[in-house]
């Protein structure tokens, strides 16, 4: 369960222990995600353009996958994710984005969580560079989920250490799928001396 690193992590987000899962890198995050929200049945809405990721773990779970081109100014079409969301599903976010460098806006979020039934996703890989989270929302709202790397700001990306933060009750379930022992010794280590001493 990886319970130092998770001590470590959930004091440097200021959150509880059980709101954090562990993962190798983001993107077993998003392995994690998908095959707990994705099948056949499954509407995946993205923002587009965006991390190329997220339409691979779409397609790799046969999710039906819907793209939402993003406004002139690269921002999100919030209106168009909607009406995209008619069915409940998941959206993939990513915030700041990548490759356009915007921020979802809270509007954007809180819309979604209004008008749809949808679980939202946020990847926040670049968050310490921005400062904007949705984190405090995130443990509140069951149906939003966000992720975050050392990848980046910690300079570990040869590390592969990720982590999602959620809902306990969503914590719950995404547990039920993920790896036990998906993380080497050594990068552990890495990431407890990186968060040690920030």
């Amino acid at each position: 369960s990886y319970r130092s690193l998770r001590a470590l992590i959930s004091k440097y987000n200021s959150i509880n222990e059980d709101e954090v899962i562990v993962t190798n890198g983001a993107d077993e995050a998003l392995d994690v995600i998908s095959k707990v929200f994705i099948d056949s049945r499954s509407d995946v809405i993205i923002s587009s353009p965006t991390y190329s990721l997220f339409r691979i773990v779409s397609q790799i779970m046969n999710g039906n996958l819907i793209s939402v081109p993003r406004l002139n100014d690269f921002n999100d079409d919030i209106m168009g994710l909607v009406k995209a969301s008619k069915n409940p599903n998941l959206v993939f976010l990513n915030s700041p984005n990548n490759p356009t460098g915007n921020l979802v806006i809270e509007n954007c979020v809180k819309t979604l969580l209004e008008e749809t039934n949808s679980f939202i996703f946020i990847d926040e890989a670049y968050f310490e560079f921005s400062g904007h989270s949705f984190k405090d929302l995130a443990i509140k709202e069951p149906r939003l989920i966000i992720v975050r790397t050392l990848s980046k700001a910690f300079s570990l990306a040869g590390a592969r250490v990720g982590y999602i933060i959620a809902n306990k009750s969503t914590i719950g379930l995404l547990n039920k799928v993920r790896f036990p022992n998906s993380l080497n010794m050594l990068s552990i280590a890495l990431a407890e001396i990186a968060l040690n001493d920030i």
